[in-house]
């Protein structure tokens, strides 16, 4: 139920700028067994360190090593925090990732499985930011796991998902993938976070998702 209110309330709110971008919160279409279930309150971000919310989850050093989900596994890179439980219920998998020096918040990222299209979810993360121009908002095609996916750049002043707003925050970035597992399904992995945090943590994206293995 949880899952479906969540795509219902996305769904009221049209994407604000025309280039697609992800984030559904339909159960997931997939020949997996079992499929992790979507977040897209994964689009959240980063919270401050003293936010009250945040503080409810213990966030717990996790050193370099794999991390096994019901449908695929990932290699974690060193010094990012494993939440545990995520802050929301229907994440596979959630991170904190350190504040750099200069910055406020920390990263966050986030692993779901979710349905709806690439184009339509794309659009959704496009919405979150306001950005300066197109070049801002970049999709380019790679490979993960043998499978054609879609990496999302966006650059701007992040403003949160329409179902849980935050005020402006200047000098934001979205990094995210969007890896295909069916016709209507796909695993996303998504970080979001200020400039500094994020620069630091580009590289370490890269190899999270290049880490990815499909399960059979």
């Amino acid at each position: 139920m949880v899952v479906v209110l969540l795509a219902g309330c996305e769904a009221a709110k049209p994407p604000e700028a025309p280039i697609p971008t992800a984030e559904a919160t339909n159960k997931p279409e997939t020949a997996k067994p079992e499929t992790p279930k979507i977040d897209l309150a994964a689009a959240n971000g980063s919270t401050p360190a003293s936010d009250p919310a945040a503080a409810a989850n213990e966030a717990k050093p996790i050193s370099t090593g794999p991390l096994d989900l019901d449908g695929v596994s990932l290699i974690v890179p060193e010094g990012w925090q494993r939440v545990d439980p995520p802050t929301s219920r229907i994440v596979e998998a959630e991170f904190a990732i350190p504040k750099a020096e200069g910055d406020e918040f920390d990263g966050r990222l986030t692993i779901m499985a979710a349905g709806g299209g690439r184009d339509d979810n794309i659009g959704r993360w496009r919405g979150e930011f306001v950005v300066e121009s197109q070049d801002d908002a970049k999709t380019e095609a790679l490979t993960v796991s043998g499978v054609e996916s879609t990496k999302v750049d966006i650059r701007g002043t992040w403003k949160g998902p329409s179902f849980k707003p935050v005020p402006p925050r200047e000098n934001y970035r979205m990094l995210a993938v969007i890896v295909p597992t069916g016709q209507t399904a796909a695993y996303y992995v998504k970080l979001v976070g200020p400039k500094a945090t994020m620069a630091a943590n580009a590289e370490k994206f890269d190899a999270f998702v290049s880490s990815m293995k499909l399960k059979q």
